[in-house]
């Protein structure tokens, strides 16, 4: 029932001010880009957990985090790999929707739409289905939709994974990603990552 009530509540808490007009001012749980994470998690562990695994360039680290009495399932964080002040430059939310993809979409379009009215901006949409190659199968699918502010963007996306790998240990679990990336970020994720 909590995870419930926190997941309805998601909007609340999502944004703040009620007017953003940069990636800087829209936050995740009241953590934003342009922080250090050093505000989140000590040194020790953010080395301990770092992972530097993007097979194209090693510029760019992450680290995931469950936060206590969070309303997402799990968090992650990306900042530059030598950064020693390890200032954030994506934060992601994820929200787990076992088997259940039709409220997986209705919580998109909810926070999605709710969000874009908190910043007066237009959400771009991929209604059309896009199948995400995982081993060579094409049969994932993602639902995508995002807005575009001043110094990056936030995206909601819902993975829709096969069977096939719902079943694999430590595998793939449908989920909302809810991102807020900076433009160096995904810069990098597009053109040297992999």
């Amino acid at each position: 029932m909590k995870k419930l009530l926190g997941i309805l509540v998601l909007g609340l808490f999502l944004i703040t001010p009620s007017q953003a007009d940069d990636v800087q001012d829209i936050q995740i749980e009241n953590m934003s880009t342009g922080e250090s994470l050093l505000k989140y998690m000590d040194k020790e562990e953010i080395e301990k957990g770092k992972k530097t695994d993007y097979p194209g360039s090693k510029k760019f680290s992450r680290v995931f985090k469950k936060f206590q009495d969070s309303i997402y399932d799990d968090v992650q964080f990306h900042f530059k790999t030598n950064d020693s002040k390890y200032i954030i430059h994506t934060i992601e939310g994820v929200i787990y929707f076992e088997n259940d993809m039709p409220a997986c979409l209705n919580k998109q379009k909810e926070v999605a739409s709710e969000i874009s009215k908190e910043i007066s901006a237009k959400i771009e949409k991929n209604d059309a289905e896009k199948k995400i190659d995982q081993q060579g199968d094409h049969r994932s699918t993602i639902y995508v939709q995002y807005i575009a502010i001043k110094g990056g963007f936030v995206d909601f996306i819902c993975y829709d994974w096969t069977k096939k790998y719902e079943d694999i240990p430590f595998g793939f679990t449908d989920s909302l990603k809810i991102s807020i990336t900076t433009n160096e970020m995904d810069k990098w994720i597009s053109t040297e990552a992999f």
